[in-house]
């Protein structure tokens, strides 16, 4: 259920704070926008093109731009990211995004932006992260809240296990920063599975979220179980395992198919061209693979 008006306000102000996606944002649509005291996220040592980098801005309750705000929020497509919660003030706020979606990454001694207000990029770091992690994301921020159709999701920090470690100074080792690099194929299937079944609106945010997190352990499956390393194959993995369930890939038939896939020589264990193989699949072949094994 959405919220109202004044609900909408109040969420504004309690959190404080809100990001603002520059490059996806069309901050020129609306005409208020242009008072908005934005400050860009950026890093004294930071390469790069700064209009790729997110706005924070600071949420007045006085400001005459508030109520505009908080009805924007009511639209498929806000001007707003996220919304942040940091009691800690602007200052550490500010400090905690420049290293957080700022990412020195040491074993190949790169950067990157690591989009996290984006509500698919986070909900993917959730499929992968351990807590530790996770905690070290968040620092001094007590609640992260994504526009979710006319909603609000609010994220925060989860429990530490005991003698768990907490990082920090927060990176990705290779594997983490692949599962990241990953969010874009996730939003090709999710965007093919909405165009398939006619998604407009989801029932709720938990179904969206089920299935970014479907996606996601699809393409790892594929990966690990069956060495499909181009993502082409474990997009169309992720595809068929949202169509005919987790265990289409169990039939015989798809046995015997994967299993002649060619193998890769620069990934041994790899195979590559699932994605065309599939072709050869006739209607009567996937109605027998979609029937239930058991």
């Amino acid at each position: 259920m959405s919220m109202n008006r004044q609900a909408r306000i109040a969420a504004l102000i309690e959190h404080g704070y809100a990001l603002i996606d520059q490059p996806r944002a069309d901050l020129d649509r609306y005409s208020w926008c242009a008072s908005l005291p934005l400050e860009v996220i950026k890093h004294t040592h930071a390469m790069g093109d700064l209009r790729l980098m997110p706005f924070l801005l600071r949420i007045d309750p006085k400001a005459p731009w508030l109520e505009a705000l908080a009805e924007n929020l009511e639209e498929d497509d806000p001007i707003l990211a996220c919304l942040l919660k940091c009691p800690a003030g602007e200052g550490q706020l500010m400090h905690q995004l420049v290293n957080r979606i700022i990412v020195h990454i040491p074993f190949n001694r790169s950067v990157i932006i690591l989009r996290l207000y984006d509500s698919l990029v986070f909900q993917n770091l959730l499929t992968f992260l351990k807590p530790g992690h996770l905690a070290s994301l968040f620092g001094p921020i007590e609640a992260i809240s994504f526009p979710f159709q006319g909603e609000l999701i609010t994220h925060t920090p989860p429990e530490v296990p005991p003698g768990e470690h907490i990082p920090a100074f927060w990176t990705l080792d290779p594997d983490q920063l692949r599962r990241a690099y990953n969010t874009k194929d996730i939003a090709k299937v999710i965007n093919w599975f909405q165009w398939e079944y006619e998604i407009k609106h989801w029932s709720h945010y938990d179904d969206w979220a089920a299935t970014v997190n479907r996606i996601s352990q699809a393409m790892e499956y594929a990966l690990h179980r069956y060495g499909l390393h181009g993502t082409g194959d474990q997009q169309a993995f992720a595809r068929h395992t949202l169509q005919y369930g987790e265990h289409f890939h169990l039939h015989t038939r798809m046995q015997d198919l994967i299993d002649a896939l060619p193998l890769r020589t620069e990934a041994p264990g790899g195979r590559r061209g699932y994605r065309d193989a599939v072709f050869s699949l006739s209607k009567t072949d996937w109605a027998a693979i979609a029937a239930p094994l058991y």
